[in-house]
């Protein structure tokens, strides 16, 4: 079976733990025979290519600007071409390859209208569906969808009566479709929580009530174990800088555990643009901490060599990721981690076995599961131990790439 993969981030440029999970599935259907490609954004691509790479091709244009917050200054022109642009990449990658099926597994920021233009030609669409992107309030920021219904600005107004009395319009939309997300063909769709499908067909995608339910897994390197547990109070934190409730939460409890008189040191995990960086930098300088949170930007790429220097993760829940990969990894790893209780996070962990749990949305309560952890004779060895043990017996990797493979040979008409 011929698999053309449509991502916004692809390894090793940039992106998340799900870029990287989205390279770990393209080797595993590989392996199992399959002929995979690999369309993706041209995200911090060098001058020269990524040496080696081969079925991956950066060619999408990213959309590098939300249109509601551009003041209007988003021109049609602009808006249009990158959108034929990228259009066009996608046809010519499809009359190349001639796949059987597409598997989306994640399109935040790169043309909406190249998925109606998939279901245009009528070939097989798989969703793998692990984020908001595709909830209305974030599908609609799309450029090319923002200018022809939100984009209220006179001159558009004027431009939009213009090609509509040309019928300029109607060949515009034809060509590249700016229709809302309730209009995708969702049939074939793996889901990663209940509480994202329930989140997305309350919001109008009633299509996925019959996606598949499956945990996303995530492979790691057994030379980046941890091995060794000492308490250095030394706790590290991985998510999206713009994530301020998150933020809020952990610096709250760091500032609570210091009015106690206990110092722990934090790392902060995340890329993001510097005004982020900087707001966030103030903001922990503001509450006195400067000297116990620093922020580390390490690509994703690189995070796996980077737990067994911390003693636990803290995780928290408020993300765009439905189901962030980061603790899965962590634990896989040994790291214990110290997890904001949700329903999807409390499928794989058992409180105080395998991860230590806090209440939700609470500074103090997450402060005080840090104490108990650093209470811990054994400084988590334990706790580590037992949560590579039960992910490891539950076979994660395989049991997602069965799924998977399955829901592919399924949408691409023939049998696993």
């Amino acid at each position: 079976m011929k698999i053309l993969v449509l991502t916004t981030y692809y390894p090793p440029l940039g992106g998340n733990s799900h870029g990287r999970r989205c390279g770990q599935v393209v080797e595993r259907l590989s392996a199992a025979g399959h002929s995979l490609q690999v369309l993706t954004s041209n995200y911090r691509l060098p001058p020269m290519g990524v040496n080696g790479e081969r079925g991956v091709f950066r060619e999408f244009y990213l959309q590098d600007q939300n249109p509601a917050s551009s003041g209007g200054r988003l021109s049609y022109r602009g808006i249009y071409q990158r959108e034929d642009y990228n259009t066009e990449v996608l046809l010519h990658r499809l009359g190349r390859f001639k796949p059987s099926v597409v598997l989306v597994w994640d399109l935040a920021h790169i043309s909406k209208s190249i998925l109606f233009r998939l279901q245009k030609i009528k070939i097989p669409v798989v969703y793998e569906i692990h984020s908001d992107w595709l909830h209305s309030s974030v599908f609609s920021q799309d450029a090319w969808y923002w200018w022809w219904r939100s984009n209220r600005s006179v001159g558009a107004r004027i431009q939009k009566v213009g090609m509509l009395l040309t019928f300029k319009a109607w060949r515009m939309l034809k060509k590249l479709p700016a229709l809302g997300v309730d209009q995708l063909d969702l049939r074939h769709a793996m889901i990663a929580t209940e509480a994202l499908r329930i989140s997305l067909m309350e919001d109008g995608l009633v299509q996925l009530q019959s996606a598949i339910l499956q945990t996303p897994a995530i492979s790691v390197t057994d030379q980046n174990q941890k091995n060794i547990y000492r308490r250095k109070s030394h706790f590290m934190w991985i998510g999206h800088l713009d994530d301020v409730d998150s933020l809020n939460l952990v610096i709250s409890a760091v500032q609570t555990l210091k009015d106690q008189g206990i110092c722990i040191k934090l790392d902060i995990h995340g890329l993001s643009v510097s005004s982020l960086r900087k707001a966030l930098r103030n903001k922990i300088q503001a509450a006195g901490l400067s000297d116990q949170i620093q922020m580390i930007g390490v690509r994703p790429a690189d995070m796996e060599s980077q737990y067994a220097q911390y003693d636990a993760l803290l995780h928290t829940n408020h993300s765009a990721d439905a189901f962030p990969v980061a603790p899965i990894e962590a634990m896989l790893l040994g790291l214990p981690s110290i997890i904001e209780q949700s329903n999807h996070i409390e499928q794989i962990v058992e409180d105080g076995k395998t991860a230590l749990l806090f209440e939700n949305g609470d500074p103090n309560s997450m402060a005080k599961t840090i104490l108990s952890f650093l209470n811990l004779k054994d400084a988590g060895k334990s706790i580590g131990v037992s949560c590579i043990d039960s992910l490891q017996a539950r076979e994660m990797m395989p049991t997602y790439i069965q799924c998977l493979e399955s829901l592919l040979c399924e949408a691409a008409g023939t049998s696993s």
